[in-house]
């Protein structure tokens, strides 16, 4: 009788594991630790040249240890300088090096869904080393987005010399921009939950493993360089009684209505900066950052990620005035600076908005039922928690985060629940959150549902139909209608201008009507009946033309490339994936 051959599970030692392998994947989990370990070193590094350049730039005061106490030291003059001549750098830079695409965790985002994970380190290391400009001289923003970039490209740079698969070359992106998380933050597995929830947006337990691992290989070198202790250090604050968790999930509500509007803030603020001309957006870092200068000016405590002021409020040192006040600047201050194009991350920041409005939340209730509530500290801990998820849509890895941040897992239930119920209410009135957001309003959709690997491999540019009827906006009614009359039916006519952008879409039935309702046919041109049509970027996937077309409606998407100033390339129809589908 034949013997059937089991696939072995366990393994005596990891080089027996390593063996049993096939060569890429040996290569993969090989390179896990090594990623961590560069992400490790570069967070590290990124650290102190932070420290550096916060140094040069606020002076050597006395006594100020902090960006914070230093700002607190210099004149008011030099506190409205600083940040001005950010932004005249930030200005300088941007005419040299031109870009209008997603950054920070939006643009690792996209590259992990679109571009295959693909991440160049000699883009990544100066826009990070700008991050860390920008946040020194006073932008209202977070450092992390540095440290991120630099751990996934990292991990892109040894997957492409390892010539590793696809999938293993994503994961091994998320795990590096997971390490350079942990390493930031000495957060190893609030980290590796953000990688999944945020990078690759789910929970599969298969895709943990090399996330953990990279972050926990990083963290070791944080703590050896840097410290070993939780980043916030403050009382252990825990429920007086059961009762107040009631008052801790109200918190998580109302705190997800702040991050909705948070989300469409900084949304509103990236379309306002990109209808202005295209002459005026160089200069938009300048003016964000000359705001940054006048209100600090008066309030220092909103340069830079607000690390210090959150700690403050963690102890209850900061007043109930400014609990109120802060958190309301700083989302209109972090918001203008994301849309006008300072370099930086949201991180941060969203944990000082909803830390602060939680504390003055937790001093207002103190005051009307002092022998109900606790500490203003622990609404402040769990209102950076409802926070983090509400705008990020991760409420498990917001929770363990916070408990890493602080070590303090008297609050793990009031964390856990606040943080749910603030990412339902978000969600509920914003869909997208605070990184997917810019990639929607590129055209591009993150999946969410379980699809053929082939539909996000695969991308727009293979299906394209090149070269569609169009027409210029000033072409008359006769040369349209001789035009429809020569396309198949239910065809649209696209109207485009001289720069190649797209105006609309023109179908029959707006002769029609045109006719019913315009006597004096020649005062009508093309531009006049063009319809808005839905778009779609030139490098989505196949699985964003399909989502977006069930969700317009329609057969058939008009395709544009961001890149080039949104140049209309052709269209892509619904029928064109169902064909690919058959030959898969």
């Amino acid at each position: 009788m034949a013997r059937t051959r089991v696939a072995q599970v366990f393994h005596a030692t990891v080089s027996g594991y390593l063996r049993a392998l096939s060569p890429t994947s040996r290569r993969f989990w090989v390179l896990v630790p090594v990623v961590g370990a560069l992400a490790g070193i570069a967070a590290v590094g990124s650290i102190h040249l932070l420290a550096l350049l916060e140094r040069l730039a606020w002076g050597h005061q006395e006594g100020a240890g902090s960006l914070l106490e230093a700002a607190r030291a210099v004149s008011p003059a030099r506190r409205f300088m600083v940040p001005v001549v950010g932004g005249l750098i930030l200005v300088a830079v941007s005419l040299v090096q031109r870009g209008n695409g997603a950054h920070g965790t939006s643009a690792i985002l996209e590259a992990i869904w679109v571009r295959g994970g693909r991440v160049q380190l000699r883009r990544a290391t100066p826009s990070a080393i700008l991050t860390l400009v920008a946040v020194s001289l006073g932008a209202s923003m977070g450092r992390e987005g540095a440290l991120l970039m630099f751990g996934a490209a990292a991990g892109s740079a040894l997957a492409r010399r390892a010539r590793l698969s696809p999938d293993q070359h994503k994961l091994l992106v998320a795990a590096g921009t997971a390490a350079g998380f942990a390493a930031a933050y000495n957060t190893p597995i609030g980290a590796a939950l953000f990688g999944l929830e945020v990078l690759l947006g789910g929970l599969a337990l298969e895709l943990l493993g090399p996330l953990i691992f990279a972050s926990i290989t990083a963290t070791l070198i944080s703590r050896a360089l840097l410290y070993d202790h939780p980043s916030y250090q403050i009382p252990v604050y825990g429920l007086i009684r059961p009762r107040e968790i009631v008052v801790y999930l109200a918190l998580g509500v109302v705190v997800g209505l702040l991050a909705a509007l948070l989300v469409w803030t900084v949304d509103t603020a990236n379309r306002v900066a990109a209808r202005l001309p295209a002459r005026a957006r160089p200069l938009l870092p300048l003016v964000a950052m000359t705001l940054v200068g006048a209100v600090g000016v008066a309030y220092p405590e909103l340069f830079g990620n607000g690390y210090y002021t959150v700690n403050d409020a963690l102890v209850e040192r900061v007043p109930l005035a400014m609990l109120v006040t802060l958190p309301v600047l700083k989302l209109a201050l972090s918001s203008i600076c994301s849309g006008f194009r300072v370099p930086g991350g949201l991180f941060t920041p969203t944990m000082f908005i909803g830390g602060l409005f939680g504390g003055a939340y937790g001093v207002l209730l103190a005051r009307l039922f002092p022998h109900t509530v606790g500490p203003s500290g622990g609404y402040v801990l769990v209102g950076m928690a409802a926070a983090l998820a509400g705008s990020t849509h991760a409420s498990l890895a917001a929770a363990i985060l916070l408990f890493e941040l602080t070590g303090n897992y008297s609050l793990i239930l009031p964390l856990l629940g606040a943080s749910v119920l603030a990412a339902t209410v978000s969600r509920r009135l914003v869909p997208e959150s605070i990184y997917t957001a810019p990639l929607e309003r590129r055209g591009l959709s993150l999946p969410r549902l379980p699809r053929p690997p082939w539909m996000h491999e695969a991308g727009v540019r293979a299906l394209v139909r090149a070269h569609p009827a169009t027409v210029p906006p000033g072409a008359p009614v006769d040369e349209l209608a001789l035009k429809l009359a020569a396309l198949p039916d239910g065809e649209p006519l696209f109207v485009v201008d001289d720069a190649g952008r797209l105006r609309g879409a023109i179908r029959p039935a707006a002769i029609g009507a045109a006719i019913a309702d315009q006597p004096d046919l020649s005062l009508v041109v093309a531009a006049d009946l063009a319809e808005p049509v839905p778009t779609l970027s030139v490098d989505a996937s196949l699985w964003d033309a399909t989502r977006r077309a069930l969700r317009g409606g329609v057969e058939r998407l008009a395709v544009i490339s961001p890149r080039e100033g949104h140049r209309f390339i052709g269209t892509i129809a619904a029928s064109d994936v169902l064909d690919r589908a058959r030959r898969e």
